[in-house]
């Protein structure tokens, strides 16, 4: 009988204590992971959390050095200065100066609002805000902050220009769609509300029975029975069914 030598060692019992230390020290690979999970955490929390100021904070990443008060200031001072200048040049030059200050870290489409809001309260827009940044999208020219000042302005007026030529062009097409469709109204009753549909399709992008229905206050059947008036001159369908249909001037 062989017997054991109590100062040999055991193997296995080695391997287990290595294991065991190493589940106790932890596995430093999986140190960026855990401090990942502990972010994601933080994250999650302030989501819930979202209707706090602090909650809000968490969420938004921000540059510290970024100074959005004073660049909304200097653009201020830029709108100030173009008081005196026509409505159109105003309009470039602020949105000029909106694009290239950047006063907000998340809203630059907002420098195009205020373009078209400076256009509307010299009355060039009245009941709406024209849609400049239309322009842009169509046209050949694009905003560079390494271009010179005078061939920025020069390309954001010709820029509003090609909105101007594309809301007319709009224009003229719903006139032309009214004027056919009230061809079909004529000598119709007083209390036909044929000529309010109309109008609901000149006014609105898409009008559906049950749309029409609800703003006419009229039955469903009724819309439809109007809609066989307008015949040829009826909208587009839009969804090629025949249920859940809807119509619009394209």
């Amino acid at each position: 009988m062989i017997e054991r030598d109590d100062d040999d060692e055991d193997p296995a019992g080695e391997d287990d204590l290595g294991l065991e230390d190493e589940e106790g020290l932890g596995d430093p690979a999986f140190a960026d992971i855990d401090a990942l999970l502990v972010r994601t955490r933080k994250k999650l929390d302030a989501w819930n959390d979202f209707s706090s100021d602090e909650g809000r904070k968490n969420l938004m990443l921000r540059d510290p050095t970024y100074d959005a008060a004073g660049r909304f200031a200097r653009w201020q001072d830029i709108l100030e200065e173009g008081r005196g200048l026509p409505a159109a040049l105003a309009a470039a030059v602020a949105l000029d100066a909106w694009l290239w200050l950047e006063p907000s870290e998340r809203a630059g489409e907002l420098g195009f609002a205020l373009a078209a809001t400076v256009l509307r309260q010299r009355e060039l827009a009245q009941a709406h805000l024209p849609t400049v940044g239309v322009g842009l999208r169509r046209g050949k020219f694009r905003w560079s902050p390494h271009l010179a000042l005078s061939a920025r302005v020069e390309g954001l007026l010709g820029a509003f220009g090609e909105a101007a030529a594309f809301g007319q062009r709009d224009l003229d097409r719903l006139s032309l769609a009214r004027t056919l469709m009230l061809r079909r109204c004529e000598g119709r009753r007083g209390n036909s509300k044929l000529a309010d549909l109309v109008d609901l399709f000149v006014s609105s992008p898409l009008v559906t029975v049950q749309l029409a229905a609800a703003r006419l206050q009229v039955t469903p059947q009724a819309i439809e029975a109007m809609l066989k008036e307008l015949s040829g001159s009826l909208p587009r369908e839009l969804t090629g069914r025949k249920r859940y249909r809807a119509w619009g001037i394209l």
